[in-house]
């Protein structure tokens, strides 16, 4: 059918992770190939068993309290899930669950979108900026940031506002 080979490409060629579990028992069903790449899991060692078994969940009831929810509100959404995949490395993922039929059996679809890298390089940002804040703020030598195009003033530090005798809250802008 043209419908089934379409969903399964999409399903297999696409870039977010994505697996189908049995709700009943969390048995893993399929997977494609960003969700193997993604967890370390292997396909052959893998479909068929629990997420349990495959230590998803440490145990059948964190994984039932997650049902419930689930079945409670038909979607969900972890903006933060974190986790090690099989080879060790630490992953950050957006991450999505929907209740779905597959044939006659209610199953849930995750969908894992890989931000790791994003966040690594966010939290190096934000790393920097508390760097730079810090020597701006503490630097003896007065420092002051305008605008290039009319030289208003952005931010100064305090060795500027002594130096300057200016008053912060009415020279800033």
């Amino acid at each position: 059918e043209v419908g089934e080979e379409r969903f399964r490409k999409l399903f297999n060629f696409n870039p977010v992770a994505i697996n189908v579990t049995a709700l009943e028992d969390g048995t893993l069903i399929d997977a494609n190939n960003a969700y193997w790449n993604l967890t370390g899991f292997d396909r052959q060692t893998s479909i068929g068993r629990t997420t349990v078994e495959l230590k998803v969940w440490d145990k059948e009831t964190e994984r039932q309290k997650f049902v419930s929810k689930l079945l409670k509100y038909k979607s969900l959404h972890n903006p933060n899930y974190k986790f090690f995949n099989k080879r060790g490395e630490y992953r950050v993922t957006v991450a999505f669950y929907e209740l779905i039929d597959l044939g006659d059996k209610p199953t849930i679809m995750s969908m894992f979108y890989d931000v790791t890298e994003q966040r690594i390089a966010q939290l190096a940002m934000q790393q920097s900026e508390e760097r730079f804040r810090k020597v701006f703020q503490n630097s003896p030598v007065a420092i002051v940031i305008t605008t290039l195009t009319d030289g208003r003033i952005i931010d100064a530090n305090a060795a500027f506002w002594e130096l300057s005798g200016h008053d912060p809250e009415t020279s800033i802008g």
